[in-house]
């Protein structure tokens, strides 16, 4: 069971307490860690067995608010086109409730 989770009595995961983040100075352009909760898509099992499956990413920050941060591992090396965007990047929108670790590495 992965260790973001505990056992009720009848078996059944339930999520554990988030700790609370700590503030982290970030700026768009910089390169960060998150590890983050992840939803998981089930098919012909049984569902009570089954719970957010935690996840890692590294990439850079996009844009950042309150409810949610957008980051991209894979984008562009050269300049941007004309409308000032990469429309070949690859990437993340993560809901700020779902990240459990948020760090700058670069």
């Amino acid at each position: 069971m992965p260790k973001d989770f505990q056992e009720t009595r009848k078996g059944s995961p339930i999520m554990k307490e988030k700790q609370p983040q700590q503030h982290v100075d970030l700026k768009v352009g910089h390169l960060i860690y998150i590890r983050y909760r992840d939803h998981v898509l089930y098919h012909r099992t049984q569902p009570e067995i089954l719970g957010p499956q935690t996840r890692e990413c590294v990439g850079w920050l996009i844009y950042d608010c309150t409810d949610y941060i957008i980051l991209t591992w894979d984008r562009d090396g050269g300049s941007p086109t004309l409308k000032g965007a990469d429309p070949k990047a690859s990437g993340l929108v993560l809901l700020r409730s779902d990240i459990l670790e948020l760090k700058r590495i670069g």
